[in-house]
């Protein structure tokens, strides 16, 4: 006689299972929603700074200038930021940034966050002309407004724009991003670029994230190996 009799599973044995499952899920899903988070800010990061690009570039053409000193950019920053569809009102320093940031190594950080807004996406911006007495244009960025964790790097970033045209060095009025940190007839380096960074330089910082081709984990990586990549 043939016994068909089947033995399921005991009620200890499914409680053993549903711990392991639970201990995967606690050392798992913490990293799993870190790395969404950082490549959500990436993504967030980069959109608003085409978005930058692109209104400062109307503003040129508005203003019939390719110097930005005569564009609302620095003649009216208010009327400038107010081409970002804010919320609430512009120069409102509690929404748009928190009131202190740190660095990469937990120290305090030093930010631009003058003449600011709180844009309806969450996130904020702030313009300086003649930004620390250089006669740079930098506009500051905080991914969440005054929201934590307020770390240059994480959430806020600086991106210089180039006031007037250099043929000779091939930039323009108005451009963005990587010639804002470096000459570009200077050899830079991944290392020698987190260097600032992680002392919360917020210029070292997007460009740092700009050369990793916005890498969800460009702050923390070892670059040693790609230095003699970056100019390839």
């Amino acid at each position: 006689m043939i016994n068909n009799k089947k033995r399921g599973f005991t009620l200890g044995e499914i409680l053993v299972a549903l711990v392991i499952v639970g201990i995967l899920a606690i050392l798992v899903v913490p990293g799993l929603i870190k790395d969404a988070n950082n490549k959500s800010k990436m993504s967030l990061l980069r959109g608003t700074v085409t978005n930058i690009n692109s209104i400062v570039q109307n503003e040129l053409v508005k203003a019939g200038s390719n110097d930005l000193n005569n564009t609302n950019i620095c003649t009216d920053s208010k009327k400038f930021l107010l081409n970002f569809d804010p919320t609430g009102k512009v120069y409102d320093y509690d929404d748009g940034f928190s009131d202190s940031y740190y660095n990469y190594k937990g120290g305090s950080g030093a930010v631009n966050t003058s003449g600011s807004v709180l844009l309806k996406n969450g996130v904020g911006l702030a313009v300086c002309c003649d930004c620390y007495k250089t006669g740079d244009v930098i506009i500051s960025i905080d991914l969440n407004g005054k929201k934590e964790p307020n770390i240059v790097g994480v959430d806020y970033f600086e991106v210089q724009v180039i006031t007037e045209d250099d043929l000779d060095k091939g930039i323009h009025a108005g451009d963005i991003g990587s010639e804002a940190w470096v000459d570009i007839n200077d050899k830079e380096t991944f290392s020698g670029v987190q260097i600032p960074c992680h002392d919360g330089n917020g210029l070292a910082c997007y460009r740092l994230a700009e050369l990793s081709g916005f890498d969800p984990d460009y702050i923390s990586q070892d670059y040693s190996k790609k230095d003699n990549k970056i100019d390839e």
